[in-house]
């Protein structure tokens, strides 16, 4: 049995106490000092979330902020960070008073945010603010998606990918997960390129779908499926090529560099990148498959 404190009580951090509890851990949900209305809203309904819409684990302890500091909870295994992206300067100050080097920092905020007028990711900039409080070399991982919080409280079968340069500290994180190795901020990039694309070619109220999955290999597979008009080429692979664009006019313009970079950065991590219509329906279907670990 693990130690799970989730801090965060919205729709991610509550959900994900559900497979943590499943697995006989011991879990802490802790709202941020912005949420002790929804957090006393939670204990008056015996757990269940009014948000969700859904019961959590009656052996889940939710707790506020303040609680959660006055008890000092010690030998924390795991500290999942699930506030909000305006928050992660408030949390990384907050970690820093009770940080162990034990501990392993799971992020589920994702987004991007600019440092020194560069983008980088909210685990980078996590990183940066635990090394202010003299916090070298953090095991934080982040969580790449497709999951979603309705459907993982739910317990609707999914995955995730988790994304650290350091395959063993995810090998530390993870509970049942698919392992990539890779640089998380580069494998956010690739994801966060494709969904872009998938939505940008696609009609307003149409499904992106994100498909993660194993091969008999071992490989993970990540498929990126969207309902917009595919691949006019029979040879798609010249989509990855430098400035080039299939993007029909009432869409929009782009640079053509996405794709590009996009294969660039698959070839960094060793895996494969292809582009494919959908063979049942009108669409167009990316899909990485990253070597074994």
């Amino acid at each position: 049995m693990k130690k799970i404190v989730i801090i965060g009580a919205g729709a991610m951090g509550s959900a994900f106490v559900v497979p943590c509890a499943d697995n006989s851990h011991e879990v802490f949900l802790v709202g941020s000092f912005l949420e002790d209305d929804l957090i006393n809203e939670i204990n008056k309904l015996g757990n269940f979330h009014p948000v969700l819409k859904c019961q959590l684990p009656k052996e889940v302890k939710v707790i506020k902020f303040s609680e959660f500091i006055n008890e000092k909870i010690k030998e924390i295994d795991l500290l999942v960070v699930g506030v909000s992206s305006k928050g992660i300067d408030w949390i990384g100050k907050e970690i820093s008073n009770f940080y162990s080097k034990k501990t392993n920092i799971l992020l589920l905020t994702k987004g991007l945010t600019i440092i020194d007028n560069q983008f980088e990711t909210l685990a980078e900039k996590l990183k940066k603010i635990l090394k202010n409080y003299n916090i070298d070399n953090p095991k934080i991982s982040a969580v790449g998606g497709p999951c979603l919080a309705n459907g993982l409280a739910n317990k609707i079968n999914s995955s995730v990918v988790l994304a650290n340069e350091n395959i063993e500290i995810v090998k530390e994180s993870k509970n049942k997960s698919l392992e990539v190795f890779g640089v998380e901020t580069r494998l956010e990039q690739i994801l966060a390129n494709l969904l872009d694309n998938a939505v940008s070619f696609s009609a307003e109220n149409k499904e992106v779908l994100v498909k993660v999955s194993k091969s008999q290999n071992n490989k993970v597979i990540i498929n990126i499926l969207d309902e917009g008009e595919g691949f006019k080429e029979k040879d798609t692979t010249k989509i990855f090529k430098r400035f080039y664009s299939n993007r029909p006019d009432k869409f929009g313009q782009h640079s053509g560099l996405g794709l590009n970079i996009v294969k660039n950065l698959v070839d960094l991590h060793n895996a494969t990148i292809k582009a494919s219509n959908r063979v049942n329906q009108k669409g167009a279907n990316m899909e990485i498959i990253f070597p074994k670990v």
